[in-house]
């Protein structure tokens, strides 16, 4: 079984070798970030109830649920909604 060396951001779904990307750890886990400020976001929308599905949804998809918007635009829609 050989290793895979790509891998996608986790925030943008941005694809590309893994050593191009910011990896955080989470236990037995390795996400991958095209950079801090993907990694901060992501860390911090994954735990909210409101967001936590969108930012665990494979590149595929992500991509099709959000068809032309980007994950901010989704995120401060889903969060207005919230409130």
């Amino acid at each position: 079984m050989g290793r895979d060396l790509n891998s996608f951001c986790y925030w943008c779904v941005c694809k590309g070798p893994k050593r191009v990307f910011f990896k955080v750890r989470d236990g037995p886990v390795d996400w991958y970030f095209c950079n801090t400020e993907h990694a901060e976001k992501w860390l911090n929308y994954r735990q909210q109830p409101k967001t936590r599905e969108l930012c665990r949804m494979l590149p595929l998809e992500r991509n099709a649920y959000l068809g032309n918007f980007t994950m901010e635009e989704e995120i401060s829609r889903l969060t207005q909604n919230a409130e």
